[in-house]
């Protein structure tokens, strides 16, 4: 006996969700590591591309390159199961 489709469709969507929340905890979890603690001394100078600049500054650019990076990162794997059937309609036709 096959489950009924609103049992598939409840199924499907409940695996989604649960594939998007380890998809964005793992993607956060790496960031926060990579990321680090802001400066403790943020007015420390620090060089950065041959000039010197506040420590602050330095870890708000890093921050925001790694926020670019993963936010990508996540978008491009979240979406990939969107192209998962298409993928497998072709590899079995």
């Amino acid at each position: 006996m096959e489950p009924s489709i609103g049992k598939q469709l409840g199924l499907a969507t409940f695996v989604w969700i649960l594939y998007f929340l380890v998809v964005f905890l793992v993607c956060n979890f790496v960031y926060i590591k990579l990321r680090g603690q802001p400066p403790k001394n943020p007015d420390a100078p620090v060089i950065l591309r041959g000039r010197p600049a506040p420590d602050r500054t330095v870890w708000q650019e890093k921050d925001k390159r790694l926020r670019r990076l993963f936010i990508a990162i996540g978008a491009v794997l979240m979406l990939l199961p969107l192209l998962l059937p298409l993928a497998l309609k072709r590899f079995f036709s």
